[in-house]
């Protein structure tokens, strides 16, 4: 078993929740680890300076909604949470290898990159089909979607 603990915004920790071969606690969502910039990094200066200045009163107003668990709701997306996953060798194997590819969310690829870089560190020998190459923008990303076929 093998246990990773990172960084990783909401949105993406939604996608990798998916995978049931193993452990993925939910934790409880926060402001506390900040904004993935990422998101802001894909703006204009301008709407960047907006998008900024909207999250610093989102933040505000979180505080004075206390600590309750209905605050959740209000938190967008965006905002990084600490993840703690637990996954066999196998299951790791294929999280690492899938979520790598161009057609996955950049931050959740940087992870999944990362996670080569530590099963090789361990594990020197152990095969990976890993996509290493670079971030480019893909139009496949935007034809994704979950549903039914017929």
């Amino acid at each position: 078993m093998i246990t990773w603990e990172f960084l990783l915004d909401f949105g993406s920790f939604r996608d990798l929740q998916r995978h049931r071969k193993g452990v993925c606690r939910i934790p409880k969502l926060t402001v506390k680890y900040g904004f993935e910039s990422w998101y802001l990094d894909q703006l204009s200066p301008e709407i960047k300076e907006e998008a900024e200045n909207l999250l610093r009163e989102i933040e505000s107003d979180i505080v004075e909604l206390g600590d309750g668990l209905e605050v959740q709701y209000y938190i967008p997306m965006g905002y990084k949470i600490p993840c703690k996953n637990t996954y066999g060798l196998m299951a790791t194997v294929y999280i690492t290898e899938l979520r790598s590819g161009k057609t996955v969310h950049p931050t959740m690829r940087k992870i999944a990159q990362g996670m080569y870089e530590r099963l090789m560190e361990k594990f020197p020998n152990l095969k990976l089909y890993t996509d290493l190459s670079e971030d480019e923008f893909s139009y496949k990303r935007g034809g994704q979607d979950i549903i039914e076929k017929k």
